[in-house]
C-alpha cells in the first residue's frame, strides 16, 4: 500500500497520527541508541512499500522491524490483520529479520510500549519501559 492508497482507507487525521507517532518513536530510539553502532530508519518514510514503520539497522543489515501504532487516550489496542500481517511476516523472512516488534506510542504522555511479534491486543499488554525496549533491541544483535 502506498501513501495514495492510505487515503482511501484512513482519514487524514489517522494518517497524520501515525506519522507523528513514527516521528516520536524515531527521535526517542535515535537518542537512546546513539553510540551503539545501530541506526534507526524511518522505513515507511523512505519507501511506502516497506511494510514496517521503522527499522533498526546494523550496517546494511535490518536487525529489527518495528510496526508502530500511535494511540489516542481512548484507543483500546492494536489490530494488525490479514494482508498487512502477511506482508510484514513475508518481508521479515525475505530480509532475515529475526526480531519484529509492535510498539505503541502515547505522545500525550510521552510513553512508548512494546511487545515482541506482530501483536493484536489491548494497550495494557505492552511493556512501557523504554529501558527494556532498548535492552531488547541490543539483545537482537547477539541473537543474529
Amino acid at each position: 500500500m502506498n501513501a495514495g492508497d492510505l487515503g482511501r482507507y484512513l482519514s487524514y487525521e489517522a494518517v497524520q497520527r501515525g506519522k507523528d507517532g513514527e516521528q516520536f518513536l524515531y527521535e526517542e530510539l535515535s537518542r537512546r541508541l546513539e553510540g551503539t553502532g545501530l541506526t534507526v530508519r524511518l522505513a515507511a518514510e523512505e519507501n511506502h512499500n516497506v511494510p514496517f514503520d521503522l527499522e533498526i539497522l546494523e550496517g546494511d543489515r535490518i536487525l529489527v522491524g518495528i510496526e508502530n501504532k500511535d494511540l489516542a487516550p481512548t484507543t483500546q489496542g492494536t489490530w494488525i490483520k490479514k494482508a498487512p500481517k502477511r506482508s510484514k511476516t513475508s518481508y521479515a523472512e525475505k530480509n532475515h529479520i529475526r526480531l519484529t516488534l509492535t510498539t505503541v506510542t502515547r505522545r500525550d504522555i510521552k510513553a512508548i510500549g512494546f511487545k515482541e511479534g506482530l501483536v493484536n491486543g489491548h494497550s495494557l499488554i505492552f511493556d512501557y519501559s523504554s529501558e527494556h525496549l532498548v535492552k531488547r533491541i541490543l539483545a537482537a544483535r547477539r541473537e543474529a
